[in-house]
């Protein structure tokens, strides 16, 4: 009876010190994944604003391509009109 009490005894601190080693193992690997997450939201918000910053950039050298291109159209439109305008003075 003795000897099947502590087969018992034996049998369960086994399983108990297999369920705290199971424990442990899912902590860590839960901790491990808490930690990817985090590292993944950092890279990613930095990604995202260096696209921000990098689309922002292109918007203004498109803005600023636009101005001076209408620039140039408004002048040529200025010459059209003078020219234009000498053409129908003379015509007349």
């Amino acid at each position: 009876m003795i000897n099947k009490n502590e087969e018992i005894e034996y049998e369960l601190r086994k399983s108990v010190k297999e369920a705290e080693f199971q424990r442990r193992k899912k902590e860590q690997e839960v901790q491990r994944l808490k930690d990817d997450l985090i590292r993944k939201k950092r890279e990613d918000a930095k990604k995202i604003r260096d696209a921000i910053v990098q689309a922002e950039q292109e918007e203004k050298e498109l803005q600023r391509h636009l101005i001076k291109e209408k620039t140039k159209l408004d002048k040529v439109k200025e010459l059209f009109y003078i020219k234009n305008y000498i053409l129908y003075t003379y015509i007349l």
